[in-house]
C-alpha cells in the first residue's frame, strides 16, 4: 500500500500468534550474529505467521516488517526460553508465542 493518501492514516498494531511450547532439542549452536540458533524452528514460527497474516489480512492489515522466522528471532519477537548446558552440549528452544507488527488503512 502506497503512503501517500488521502482522507484516513495508518492504523498501527501487534498481534501475537501462539507457539504453544513447542520444544527443540539439538546440539548447541551459538551464533554470534544473534540469528536462528537452528533450521527446525524456522517451520513452526513461519507456520504460525503465515496463518496469523491469513487471518488479519480478511481485515486489511499488512505487515509492516520482514515476516521470516530469522528477522522475528533477531528482532526479539518469538517469546522462547532456550537452555544451553555446557556440559552435555545440548540446548533447548521451547516456542511460546511470536509477535508480528502490522497497519491498515483507515478511512
Amino acid at each position: 500500500m502506497s503512503n501517500q493518501r488521502e482522507g484516513g492514516h495508518w492504523e498501527y498494531a501487534e498481534f501475537t500468534a501462539d507457539l504453544g511450547g513447542q520444544v527443540v532439542d539439538k546440539s548447541a549452536n551459538f551464533r554470534f550474529d544473534g540469528g536462528l540458533p537452528d533450521e527446525r524452528l524456522a517451520p513452526i514460527i513461519e507456520t504460525a505467521v503465515r496463518n496469523l497474516l491469513n487471518d488479519k489480512a480478511r481485515e486489511g492489515w499488512e505487515p509492516t516488517e520482514p515476516i521470516t522466522a530469522d528477522h522475528l528471532w533477531r528482532a526479539e519477537k518469538v517469546e522462547r526460553k532456550t537452555t544451553n548446558h555446557a556440559w552435555s552440549g545440548k540446548a533447548k528452544h521451547v516456542l511460546y508465542r511470536v509477535r508480528v507488527s502490522f497497519r491498515r488503512w483507515v478511512s
